[in-house]
């Protein structure tokens, strides 16, 4: 029988933690459903399969010709191709078995990772598996995984392992524990999406800093310090190889980027009412579970981060206890500072906040501070279950006034914000919202809530006896909470592709599309946010627009708002022949399109200096002469022509840098065209074309993760103890 001190209970609460998700094992083709917001079909899952087959067949993919006229694949924030514990698992299982065999290991890695962390904070096993199995079944990872933000889920697994990594580089600074901490970082910045390592980053700052200030760093401040600047440096290194073409891809884009901005941080941040989520996740609507949303869109995904009604209960509770530690007060700080960026711009202090905190205003959806808050919460709720076993008395006097008072003035702040807002949630289409979808919510939010607490109350009644029974049966409960809450927004269906008619796929050469909505006359999102990415990467067939939420090249962005203003153009100089348009992929030609590959003369060397935004068509004369197509793929184009003139060759392909020319072996400068195509100068006669795809940054980065990686094996190395 399980004692309360067994090593089974990590084993019982893993295997339940890990149980709902066993079918991302199965390789029966399913995949994460398709909604107006998910990624995994539309994005992640034809992404992979398209970088498989680059490597099967000897080429690295660095550039995917099939979006956007073109992309750096391998500076995007979410293909992750250098991550260690993905692309391996795809290229040796495929893409579709191998993404959900690498978000099934990171759900364990998630439990295993926060179980120690709260081990290391000198939690139970039993507290500690409590907490672990309350960070994989998080509301903020649940809703994340079903709307296939793969590298979002990735990075959120690995933050137990960066704070367990920064708190032993606290205690014990050396070689050892910076080699671990660069480890993790490094892990972080490869898996993709940069947002989840900046606010690792940031939390774990503050948790420095504290613990520099008057915690377990004060001891040996100087060698912290020096070692966390090792561990920085080496981090760097190791992740040089994306992280050199995501800043060039920066510099490249940054002219048309929105970011920087607190409206554009504040872009689907939780509003005040939002609040109510941690106790009532789906009383707006969730479309994971079928319930309509409220007010759509509504982002549930990107607002809730439900962790179960037993959480802020016993975190409160240990926070009132007398053995209450100060990392578990700054853990609370942490939580309340990590609810205050996810209001955004609802709140005045995030202005504040975007002035004094650097890169806090590059981000859009603030509320993804969910993913550390989900981490400390669980850990302050596992020292409050200790507090409930141990039966600590109440803190003292002065201690138990202050936390009341900072309960009270938050409480009283919440309510106020809740009371301000109240007009948007008290009409009568708002009551019958209530009655017809969600009424269901509260009633079990109210039944979970009285299961709660009568099972804390059963623990702090029996398990001072030891008996394990009582943690089974608090254990059910937080599992039946969960379930309720959380886990059953997960599940994988069987969805057929739409297919390219094929009657476009037989045109040669093949065609480029643009893929809009109802209106004839696409806007930008629908340009940016195309649903149409997997037939083209399947079919390959080159398209205007993308499904990529991070910085795009400047050239993509600069004729996605030509797309926008002047539409028929724009699609024609970018040799998009057809439009794509509404939810019945409607297939209309685009009229006065140019070949993608065509000849300008000398003389028309001013028509391909104008701006995109400003050119007339009918100032075109480029010559219609044959051009023989020898290589077209990612890694380069090969023609042959024979000019009639010396002139201007014009790829309708994005211009940016690291593309190369060779013309008959002589390197030749590219030029853009019209500000966004490639261009390159020829001479009268048959000549033969190559544009090679070589970036410096990716070769410089090569080098810079082999360096990391020498320097990581040294510092393991020398940590070893004799």
């Amino acid at each position: 029988m399980l004692s309360t001190d067994s090593r089974a209970w990590p084993v019982l609460c893993g295997f339940i933690a890990l149980a709902p998700f066993l079918p991302l094992l199965v390789p029966d083709g399913r995949v994460i459903p398709s909604n107006e917001y998910c990624d995994y079909g539309a994005y992640q899952l034809p992404v992979r399969e398209f970088l498989r087959e680059e490597w099967l067949a000897g080429r690295a993919g660095l550039w995917i010709p099939w979006l956007g006229c073109g992309m750096p694949l391998h500076a995007g924030q979410q293909a992750s191709l250098a991550y260690p514990l993905l692309s391996p698992l795809v290229l040796a299982f495929g893409a579709n078995y191998g993404l959900k065999l690498s978000l099934f290991v990171h759900l364990g890695l998630a439990f295993a990772g926060q179980y120690r962390l709260a081990r290391t904070l000198d939690v139970s096993r039993p507290a500690a598996s409590f907490a672990a199995l309350v960070v994989t079944w998080s509301g903020f990872s649940v809703a994340h995984l079903m709307e296939g933000h793969v590298p979002v889920v990735l990075g959120y697994a690995l933050l137990p392992w960066f704070f367990l990594a920064l708190l032993k580089l606290t205690r014990d600074p050396g070689p050892r524990a910076a080699a671990r901490i660069a480890c993790v970082v490094a892990l972080l910045t490869l898996a993709g999406h940069p947002q989840v390592p900046y606010y690792a980053v940031l939390f774990g700052s503050l948790w420095a800093a504290a613990s520099l200030a008057a915690g377990a760093a004060a001891a040996h401040r100087l060698r912290f310090v020096a070692w966390s600047a090792v561990a920085a440096a080496v981090g760097v290194l190791l992740a040089a190889i994306q992280l050199l073409p995501v800043l060039e891809l920066l510099r490249d884009g940054a002219t048309y980027a929105e970011r920087g901005t607190i409206a554009y941080a504040g872009t689907f941040a939780a509003e005040p009412l939002d609040l109510l989520r941690f106790v009532v996740p789906n009383f707006r609507g969730n479309p994971l579970v079928g319930l309509p949303e409220f007010q759509p869109p509504d982002f549930h995904h990107e607002k809730v981060a439900y962790l179960g009604l037993s959480v802020p209960l016993l975190m409160l509770y240990g926070l009132t206890r007398a053995r209450a530690r100060r990392w578990e007060y700054g853990s609370a700080v942490l939580c309340l500072f990590a609810i205050v960026i996810a209001l955004g711009n609802s709140t005045p202090v995030f202005g504040v906040l975007g002035r004094v905190v650097p890169g806090l205003l590059l981000f859009r959806c603030p509320a993804r501070t969910y993913s550390v808050l989900s981490i400390f919460a669980a850990l302050l709720a596992a020292r409050g279950l200790d507090g409930l076993i141990e039966r600590r008395p109440r803190a003292g006097r002065n201690r138990l006034a202050g936390v009341a008072l900072a309960v009270w003035v938050v409480f009283n702040a919440a309510a106020w914000l809740l009371i301000a807002d109240a007009a948007r949630f008290g009409s009568t289409d708002d009551g019958a919202f209530y009655d017809r979808h969600v009424r269901s919510e509260w009633i079990a939010a109210a039944v979970l809530l009285v299961a709660s607490s009568c099972g804390l109350l059963a623990v702090r009644r029996f398990a001072a006896q030891r008996r394990p029974w009582v943690f089974v049966v608090l254990l059910a409960v937080v599992v039946a909470d969960l379930s309720w809450g959380s886990v059953r927004n997960f599940r994988l269906a069987h969805e057929p592709p739409v297919q390219i008619p094929d009657g476009l796929l037989a045109i040669d050469p093949p065609i480029r599309f643009v893929h809009t909505r109802e209106r004839r006359r696409p806007t930008l999102l629908d340009v940016r946010y195309s649903k149409m990415v997997p037939m083209a990467i399947r079919d390959r067939r080159a398209m205007i627009g993308t499904n990529d939420g991070g910085v795009l090249p400047a050239s993509v962005e600069r004729l996605h708002r030509a797309v926008m203003r002047r539409s028929d153009a724009a699609l024609a100089l970018a040799a998009c022949q057809y439009r794509c348009a509404g939810p019945e992929h409607t297939w209309q030609p685009v009229p006065g399109a140019l070949p993608r590959i065509r000849f300008l003369p000398e003389s028309q060397r001013r028509f391909a200096e104008t701006p995109i935004e400003e050119v007339q068509l009918e100032d075109d004369l480029s010559e219609p002469i044959p051009i023989h197509v020898r290589q077209d793929d990612s890694s380069g184009l090969v023609v042959e022509l024979a000019a009639p003139a010396a002139g201007l060759l014009v790829v309708a392909d994005t211009y940016y840098p690291g593309w190369q020319c060779l013309v008959d072996g002589t390197t030749r400068e590219i030029v853009p065209v019209h500000g966004v195509f490639r261009g390159v100068e020829l001479d009268r006669g048959r000549q033969r074309v190559e544009f090679r795809y070589r970036p410096a940054s990716f070769r410089w980065g090569v080098w810079g993760t082999a360096l990391g990686l020498l320097c990581l094996g040294a510092l393991a190395a020398s940590g070893r103890r004799p």
